[in-house]
């Protein structure tokens, strides 16, 4: 079961991963006046970034089946997971380049991040949800 679980997880990262990836190239088109310039094997390193940033928030996933940890711990680990490693593949794939300061990377990293909070919290409150409609099934049935 737990194995059905991550790929469904991580099926489901990778797709979000990708319609985000797809808006960010679209935008980054229509900025430059209808020519999107991705050298040097750009549109490949998007690819496999985005593949890479899906496998980082989907897999990790696992944590949440852990009993022994609040939930609290759980999402703070699972976030800088994901973010560490989307951080990596920026770093690795050219996204974030040498001449960037730290306020360039911030300001780089605000969008990408900020979603990953809003769909994590969107995942929290869905949850939370069928939580208190379980609790109140079992209260009815004693």
């Amino acid at each position: 079961m737990k194995f059905k679980k991550l790929i469904k997880s991580t099926l489901y990262a990778i797709s979000v991963s990708l319609f985000f990836t797809v808006f960010g190239l679209i935008g980054k088109e229509q900025v430059s006046g209808g020519v999107l310039e991705l050298e040097s094997y750009g549109f490949t390193k998007a690819m496999i970034a985005t593949l890479l940033i899906g496998l980082g928030y989907g897999i990790p996933s696992l944590i949440y089946d852990l009993k022994s940890m609040s939930i609290a711990l759980k999402s703070v680990i699972y976030m800088c997971t994901g973010v560490g490693i989307m951080i990596l593949v920026f770093l690795k794939f050219g996204f974030i380049q040498e001449g960037y300061g730290l306020g360039d990377i911030l300001k780089m990293l605000i969008v990408p991040v900020g979603i990953a909070f809003l769909l994590w919290y969107a995942q929290y409150m869905k949850y939370k949800k069928v939580a208190k409609l379980m609790n109140e099934k079992l209260k009815d049935n004693k």
